[in-house]
């Protein structure tokens, strides 16, 4: 299985800018969700116990599912290095 990652996102939120530059250009893929933009990505952050923008779900090679809160430069790294 192929690591999956999601951010869910706001655009107004300098963290989340930050978060997906930082992926890009370390070559990380991601899927972003604006929830602002999309009421079933809002629902799903809910869903998640979402508190605040960036919230990043990485899903690594095993299938085993990570919730990162905030930008976590160090703690994403970890899980995206090894995935």
């Amino acid at each position: 299985m192929e690591n999956k990652t999601i951010i869910y996102t706001m655009h107004n939120c300098i963290y989340c800018i930050s978060q997906k530059k930082w992926m890009e250009t370390n070559h990380f893929q991601y899927e972003e969700r604006n929830i602002i933009k999309s009421a079933d990505y809002e629902q799903e952050f809910r869903d998640l116990n979402g508190t605040g923008t960036p919230l990043t779900i990485v899903y690594g090679k095993d299938g085993k599912k990570t919730t990162v809160m905030g930008f976590n430069q160090e703690r994403l790294e970890s899980l995206l290095v090894k995935s």
